[in-house]
């Protein structure tokens, strides 16, 4: 998690990049790819991994409050056992 602010401060820097000239990628006759939505569009491509590490990244925020709250229970539990 600690890398996670640079790896989103690259992924930002590199859209802006992408923004001015847009490819397709290169791949070998017959290749199909399986994660890749649009191979047609690198542009469009950064902003599914994008979005794919956006919905990453607010699972784990959305899981760790979850925990957090669990775990301010616990005294209140102890005291109650």
């Amino acid at each position: 998690m600690v890398s996670g602010p640079i790896v989103v401060n690259y992924m930002g820097n590199l859209m802006v990049l992408a923004s001015k000239d847009d490819f397709a990628f290169q791949s070998p006759p017959g290749y199909v790819y399986r994660f890749i939505r649009y191979p047609n569009s690198f542009r469009a491509t950064l902003a599914q991994v994008s979005s794919d590490m956006y919905n990453a990244l607010m699972g784990a925020h959305n899981s760790m409050d979850r925990i957090q709250l669990a775990i301010q229970q616990v005294p209140t539990h102890s005291i109650t056992a």
